[in-house]
This record gives C-alpha cells, structure tokens and sequence, in this order.
C-alpha cells in the first residue's frame, strides 16, 4: 500500500499579520523602486555632465559654429566660383549640430530633473512605508503579547510584595541590632539600600540593552522584515 505524504499547510495568519505582510510587500517593492530611479539618476548625470555628456556635446557644437562662422568666407568664394553649392555652406551644417545638441542637452536636463522629482517622492513614500511597518508590528505585538504582559504583571507583583517584605525585615532589624542615631557605619549598607531607587535599573545607561529584552528586541526586529516571525514564547 502506497504511503501519501501530506504537506502541512502553513497556518493562516491573524488580520495583524495580514497587515503587516502587506506593509513589508509595499515597503519592500518602494525600495526596489527607488533603488532603480537612483541607479538611473546615476546615468543620466553621467550622460548629462560626463566627458561624453550633453553639455560637453554642446560646447564642441558651438566651437565648430564659431569656427564655421570664422572660414565661412572660404565657402562663399568657392561657391561664387562654382566649386561648390550654397547648401553646403558648413554654417549651416553646424547650427544644425548646435540645434541638436541644444535640444538633446535640454531632453537630459528635464529628464534629469524627471528623475530627482520621481526619487523625492519615493523616498518620501518609503519613509511612509517604513512607518506603516511599524504600526503593523506594535499591532502584533498588541495582539499576542496580551498573555505575556499579564503573566509578566502577576510575577511582577509578587516579586514586588517579596521585595517590600525584604525591605521591611531590612529596616526592623536595623532598629533592632543598631543605634538608629547617629548613623553609623554599621547600618550604611542597609541605609543605602533603602534609600536608592526602587528599580535603579530602569534610569540606567544599559537598561535598553539588558539581556531580559534581547529576545523581544530580536522578535521585533525579525518582524520589520518577516510578518511570520514568531514572538517569545
């Protein structure tokens, strides 16, 4: 009897998800998009200002009419002693040239200009984009991190009403084996302790990257570009 192997179907994606996919789809085809308009941005500078670019066309068109213009006499002799027509008169022929090159210069300057246009909305469109990831991602951490949050508020409570009773026992028995006045050196460290701050770490220089927010720092991150990348269990 033949064995089927059956493919799992991925499983369905929750409306947040949903969102989120088509968040990063649009970012995603924004910056291919973008990345397109720069690199052509790129070659019309270059056929516009390179060494073989439009404007330097330009000033070898309008050498060759000032020099046409300056030998022109050479062309109405030989043409009133019929060795040549007036329609090859070489002035002609370089306005010509220069009306080209004039018209090609202006193409790639609207062109160029086109471009830079096209790239300032695109990347005006990106950064929209970009924020839409991030609403997308704040609504997926919204909807499936309700049952951390409360699991992580219980702990918390209790290990608050541990902390205080710790606290209580610390300032009895201050009072209890020391003279309360005047301070000593003997009550400092559970005067210290007392006295600073309930939860220093959060006012620290290091509390963003404390070890206990890598994973959910790293599940964030993972869904800016994955809209199925899972959260801590």
């Amino acid at each position: 009897m033949a064995i089927t192997q059956l493919k799992s179907m991925p499983l369905p994606r929750s409306p947040e998800r949903e969102a989120l996919a088509e968040a990063i789809e649009r970012h995603d085809a924004v910056s291919v998009h973008l990345a397109r308009l720069k690199t052509a941005l790129e070659t019309s500078e270059g056929a516009l200002y390179g060494d073989s670019g439009a404007m330097q066309a330009v000033e070898r068109a309008e050498q060759r009419l000032e020099e046409a213009i300056a030998d022109e006499s050479r062309h109405l002799a030989a043409v009133a002693l019929g060795e040549t027509t007036e329609d090859a008169n070489p002035v002609r022929a370089a306005e010509r040239a220069s009306a080209e090159a004039e018209a090609q210069l202006t193409k790639m300057r609207n062109t160029r200009d086109a471009l830079v246009e096209e790239a300032k909305d695109a990347t005006s469109e990106l950064e929209h984009a970009k924020r839409k990831i991030d609403v997308a991602v704040r609504y997926v951490f919204a909807s499936e991190a309700g049952a951390t949050i409360d699991a992580t508020l219980r702990e918390a409570a209790a290990l608050r009403e541990q902390l205080g009773a710790k606290r209580l026992v610390l300032s009895f028995l201050r009072d209890a084996c020391f003279e309360t006045w005047p301070p000593s050196d003997e009550t400092k460290p559970i005067r210290k302790f007392l006295e600073a701050r309930a939860y220093p770490l959060e006012t620290s220089s290091e509390a963003s990257g404390h070890p206990s927010l890598a994973l959910w720092r790293n599940a964030q991150q993972a869904l800016a570009t994955d809209a199925d990348a899972p959260l801590p269990a």
